[in-house]
């Protein structure tokens, strides 16, 4: 007769976690502390436990860079198959799951971080919600999986007054910034593109120097052809103020005249391309209309 498979997550009882002859690996915490756990148990829930403890013989695990309370959580939820998360414990519970690549926990983070995401409407706060995408940064990195970040940055983007709630106080001081950062508000702001120029105008304004590298990498990275299309006006005046600067470079000059020269180039053609367009479909429907009537062009 077949055995029966366990599948995970399951009930193996809580209480059994806590029993002092039940544990026969040891988990080193913060401050001295000890959890003992099965590791039978724990096996049934990763490959990682088990070349761990049956392969390497490995008795005792150091989790000291993670708080107390996580890993009382972590391993509670592998014996009781259910988890209660908080905001003060999950990024610790997340990065044991990938860790120890706990799938069905790692899933269960997921879900936790979706419906603090769903909550986020025009009337939410900026830390609230500067927060959440920090969280989501932090389990990216870590993770080197950008699913939690995605699902934030999409949630912002879709609220009708990013620009003012988030996107403007999060680069007011963007100098600060790196360019994973920059990225993310670029990718925000990736309908509204010229939200991007009015910041960079009032930052060279407030600016008295040259042109940084950040302003710099913006410049590179946001659809030009799109600001130039949505408010032109503003466009030639940020480029007349670059080309303008008192102590900019002949390299930085010769950038910004290019980087121009492209971004016009590419709405001409975007420009010309759509004229195309609207005269082919225009063509096509004569086209149909003659051919109804019965004539033929």
């Amino acid at each position: 007769m077949a055995k029966n498979k366990v599948t995970v997550p399951a009930d193996f009882g809580v209480e059994n976690l806590y029993h002092e002859f039940h544990g026969n690996v040891i988990f080193k915490l913060q401050g001295g502390e000890k959890m003992r756990a099965n590791f039978m148990i724990l096996s049934y829930h990763s490959s990682v436990f088990v070349r761990l403890f049956l392969e390497l013989n490995q008795s005792e695990l150091d989790v000291e860079e993670f708080s107390v309370d996580s890993v009382r959580t972590f391993l509670e939820a592998l014996y009781s198959g259910s988890i209660e998360l908080n905001r003060d414990i999950f990024q610790n519970v997340y990065k044991l799951c990938h860790v120890f690549k706990v799938d069905w926990l790692s899933g269960r983070c997921k879900d936790y971080f979706k419906v603090l995401v769903n909550g986020i409407t025009n009337q939410t706060e900026y830390s609230s919600i500067l927060s959440l995408l920090e969280e989501a940064s932090y389990c990216a990195r870590i993770t080197k999986c950008d699913e939690l970040l995605t699902l934030i940055v999409n949630r912002i983007e879709s609220l009708t007054n990013r620009v003012g709630l988030f996107v403007e106080p999060y680069m007011k001081s963007y100098l600060e910034l790196d360019s994973s950062q920059l990225d993310l508000m670029v990718q925000i702001t990736k309908q509204i593109p010229s939200s991007l120029l009015k910041i960079i105008k009032r930052h060279v304004e407030a600016f008295d120097g040259g042109l940084d590298q950040n302003t710099k990498y913006l410049l590179q990275q946001v659809e030009l052809s799109m600001c130039i299309k949505e408010n032109n006006l503003l466009f030639e005046e940020l480029f007349d103020m670059l080309e303008n600067l008192p102590s900019i470079s002949l390299e930085d000059l010769r950038f910004v005249a290019k980087i121009c020269r492209v971004g016009n180039k590419k709405f001409k053609d975007s420009e010309n391309k759509t004229k195309l367009a609207n005269q082919y479909s225009y063509q096509s429907y004569r086209h149909d209309y003659c051919n109804n009537c019965g004539y033929y062009y």
